[in-house]
C-alpha cells in the first residue's frame, strides 16, 4: 500500500488530524490497533476558550453531537473556601462541553472511515531520506504500508518515537488513580464538577452521566 502521509494512532488527535488532511485531499491512512482490553470510561470536559478553536477547525458542530453542555465547576484549591467559577462570563462561548469519548471516536471514525487500516500491531518501521516504510501486522498477515511521512499520534506511548529510537524527556511525573462511583448530587453544589488539592496532590469528581461519577486523584510518583 502506498500512501502520503502515514497516522499511527486514532485517537482524537489522530482522528482529527485524518478529517483535516481529508479537506486538503491529501493521501493518507490512520493504523488503528485494534484493542485487546477494556479501559476505564473517563469524563472530560472541554473549556470555553477550546471552543473557538474548534470553531476555527469547522469542527465544534462534530463535538457537540456527541457532548452535553457544561457551565462551569467548583474548586478547593490550597484554601478552605469553595470557588466557583461560572462559564457564562467568558466570551464568546458561555459554556464548556462534557465530552463523551466513546461517542465522539466513533463520530470521527465515521468521517474518517475509508482511511482507517486495523492492525494488531506495528511490528517494523525504516525509513530513507524521503520515504518511512511501516509493516504492520493486520490480523496474522503481515502487510507494508509506504509513505512519505509519519504522524506518531500515539500520545504517552510514543510507539514510533520507540521504534525509531528517537530520544525523547519526559516532564510529568504525574500518577492518575481513577474510579467509578455513584452519581451523587450534592444539594449546595451547581455544577457536577468539583476539584480539590491536597499536600500530595489533586483530585476531581466529575459525572460520566447521570448514574455515574468518576473520582480520580493525581500526585506525583513515588508519593505517599
Amino acid at each position: 500500500m502506498k500512501t502520503e502521509v502515514i497516522i499511527v494512532g486514532s485517537g482524537v488527535s489522530g482522528l482529527i488530524l485524518s478529517i483535516l488532511l481529508k479537506r486538503r485531499n491529501i493521501d493518507h491512512v490512520v493504523l488503528h490497533r485494534i484493542e485487546q482490553r477494556k479501559t476505564l470510561e473517563l469524563p472530560e470536559t472541554l473549556p470555553p476558550s477550546t471552543l473557538e478553536l474548534l470553531e476555527s477547525l469547522n469542527l465544534l458542530e462534530l463535538f457537540s453531537k456527541s457532548s452535553s453542555k457544561t457551565f462551569g465547576y467548583h474548586s478547593l484549591w490550597n484554601s478552605p473556601q469553595l470557588t466557583t467559577d461560572n462559564f457564562f462570563h467568558h466570551n464568546p462561548y458561555k459554556y464548556g462541553l462534557k465530552l463523551n469519548k466513546k461517542l465522539l471516536l466513533s463520530d470521527l471514525q465515521d468521517y474518517t472511515q475509508d482511511n482507517i487500516v486495523p492492525m494488531r500491531s506495528v511490528r517494523e518501521i525504516h525509513h530513507t531520506d524521503s520515504e518511512v516504510f511501516v509493516t504492520i501486522d493486520s490480523d496474522g498477515k503481515f502487510q507494508e504500508i509506504e509513505g512519505k511521512l509519519i504522524i506518531d499520534a500515539t500520545g504517552r506511548n510514543r510507539a514510533v518515537l520507540k521504534y525509531l529510537n528517537v530520544p525523547s524527556e519526559t516532564f510529568d511525573n504525574q500518577i492518575a488513580l481513577s474510579c467509578h462511583l455513584p452519581y451523587f448530587k450534592h444539594p449546595q453544589l451547581i455544577h457536577p464538577v468539583l476539584t480539590e488539592s491536597f499536600e500530595h496532590g489533586w483530585g476531581i469528581v466529575s459525572s460520566l452521566n447521570d448514574h455515574t461519577s468518576v473520582m480520580t486523584l493525581y500526585t506525583k510518583k513515588g508519593s505517599p
